[in-house]
């Protein structure tokens, strides 16, 4: 026999003895643990995993109803201010962006022509006074002549209706001066309404003219108090209207990109809904002293109308969403269970229910997307040791 063939069947041999000695270990092992699972005259049957869950039951609270949405900032009044007569730009004394009040003097215009008709219209005045004053005495004169029967009654007449005619004048020339005075006035450009400006367009020098192609001076925006302009699914009129009427209407803003929030009312709605988008627009009012609500602005709004008292609630998590709606899963006797639920709005964390649960379930807060119906549940800890 070679030496190859003796190293072959040495090898083989190894081979067959480790793998009886592999098969007797596992026959040993088998065996004791069948043996180990005898207690008694029965056999221990291996228990299905538990799931550690946190249960809690319902609780009652006041919820106010809320709506969330997204709103624009509007200034309550914008004013375009156009000059009202044409004329040369002499002084200009705001700045771009300032902030006017009512009345102030925004700008004057070269007021030379209208003064000297001014002067025309009051020399008119004191000429048509003069002729009335000689009409007067004509009067006089003409009344004692004619009680002497030195003057005809016809110059008589015809003396008094001179100075009827002379009365009349004078108050056309009074009205026409007053007119005068009042384009005049119009040479000063005043703020109609209280507010910051914009850019002014108009600079010294240059010539306003009151065209409607033409741009405005300047365009005012009331900003104290200010408009925030929300748009409404039309089934929130109801809501909307009888907050309004009540006045319990109460919303927040937080201007997009800051922290800062602010709290309003409602003060309009529109009398039209948009059947477009079916949609109805509604403004609420924000006091606006640090002006942190600019114009244009977009802004988180959260809308509350009214509040509910007493609502059966679960925190939100605890509701899951199947095939057949919403449920939420129930421990009975250390099992869970599948109960449908009906939820008729949230709030903030919670859960509204309207059916479905009561304050006596325990329900499944945390854990539940391990659950099926009829797992064995494990109890770690229950809501009121959380809170």
């Amino acid at each position: 026999m070679t030496r190859a063939k003796k190293y072959f069947l040495l090898i083989f041999f190894i081979l067959a003895v480790s793998t009886w000695l592999l098969f007797i270990n596992l026959s040993v092992f088998t065996t004791k643990n069948q043996q180990a699972s005898v207690h008694g005259n029965g056999v221990e049957k291996v228990g299905p995993r538990l799931i550690s869950v946190i249960v809690g039951r319902p609780k009652l609270a006041d919820t106010p109803i809320q709506l969330r949405l997204i709103g624009r900032v509007q200034p309550i009044a914008s004013v375009a201010v156009r000059p009202r007569v044409e004329g040369q730009v002499e002084q200009v004394f705001v700045s771009d962006g300032a902030l006017v009040n009512l009345g102030d003097q925004l700008a004057r215009l070269d007021s030379r022509s209208i003064e000297a008709r001014i002067r025309q219209a009051e020399a008119n005045i004191a000429r048509s006074r003069a002729l009335f004053d000689q009409a007067e005495r004509d009067v006089k004169r003409s009344e004692t002549l004619s009680a002497s029967e030195f003057s005809s009654k016809v110059t008589l007449e015809n003396s008094r209706t001179q100075l009827a005619t002379l009365s009349a004048q004078i108050e056309s020339d009074k009205a026409a001066l007053d007119d005068l005075r009042v384009t005049q006035s119009f040479h000063i450009i005043r703020a109609p309404i209280s507010g910051r400006i914009g850019n002014v367009s108009l600079k010294p020098g240059s010539l306003a003219k009151t065209s409607d192609n033409s741009p405005p001076f300047v365009l005012i925006n009331q900003v104290n108090p200010i408009d925030v302009s929300f748009d409404l699914a039309q089934s929130w009129i109801g809501e909307l209207r009888e907050s309004i009427r009540s006045g319990s209407s109460k919303v927040s803003v937080n201007p997009q990109g800051t922290s800062k929030v602010y709290l309003g009312e409602f003060v309009s709605i529109d009398n039209v809904v948009d059947s477009a988008s079916g949609t109805i627009n509604a403004k609420a009012r924000f006091d606006n002293s640090d002006e942190g609500l600019w114009p244009g602005l977009i802004c988180d709004g959260i809308i509350a109308f009214r509040v509910e008292k007493g609502q059966l609630t679960v925190p939100r998590e605890a509701v899951q969403t199947g095939q057949s709606g919403s449920f939420a899963y129930i421990v009975v006797d250390g099992v869970a269970r599948i109960r449908a639920v009906s939820v008729s709005r949230s709030f903030d964390q919670l859960a509204i229910i309207s059916s479905g649960l009561g304050l006596d379930d325990e329900v499944v807060l945390q854990g539940q997307n391990q659950l099926s119906d009829g797992a064995r549940i494990k109890t770690v800890a229950k809501q009121s040791d959380q809170d």
